[in-house]
Order: C-alpha cells, then sequence, then structure tokens
C-alpha cells in the first residue's frame, strides 16, 4: 500500500505534520492511516486489504443466499390458488 510505505519514510524526516502536508490528507487520516497500518510492512498492509475485499465479497454472498432461502422457504409456505386456467 502506498500510505503504508509513505508512512513510514516521512515519519523519519518530517513528522507528521510534514506527512500530512506532503500527502495531502488531514490529520485525522494521518492518524487512521497510523492507526491502521503502522505496525505492518507493506507487503502484510497489502494482503490484508485482499482478505478485508475478500471478506465485502463472501458477506455478499452469504446475505444473497440467505435471502434466497427465505424467498424459497416462503413459497414453499404459500397457499397455492386455484383457478380454472
Amino acid at each position: 500500500m502506498v500510505c503504508c510505505g509513505r508512512l513510514r519514510w516521512n515519519w523519519r524526516r518530517a513528522g507528521r505534520w510534514g506527512i500530512c502536508r506532503g500527502l495531502e490528507v488531514s490529520e485525522a487520516t494521518f492518524y487512521r492511516w497510523r492507526s491502521e497500518y503502522g505496525g505492518l510492512k507493506v507487503d502484510q498492509a497489502r494482503r490484508l486489504r485482499d482478505l478485508e475485499r475478500e471478506n465485502v465479497r463472501l458477506k455478499r454472498a452469504v446475505a444473497e443466499l440467505t435471502l434466497d432461502k427465505q424467498i424459497l422457504k416462503a413459497a414453499a409456505h404459500a397457499p397455492q390458488a386455484e383457478g380454472n386456467y
């Protein structure tokens, strides 16, 4: 991740004010990045990001399957309409 490497490199040189100015981010963004990625190396941050994306994808799949199950259950228990066709 770009922010991870830049945080580490810039922190040694400029401190937080220099980082915020150089990256054109707010101080709140800097602290959020630091709390999330501060102890991670770049490859670890990439892996974390990939895992978070996969987790979102899997949660969507579970939600869709749950909805499908509820629809099928409702259809199975619904009274059948009798009519002349």
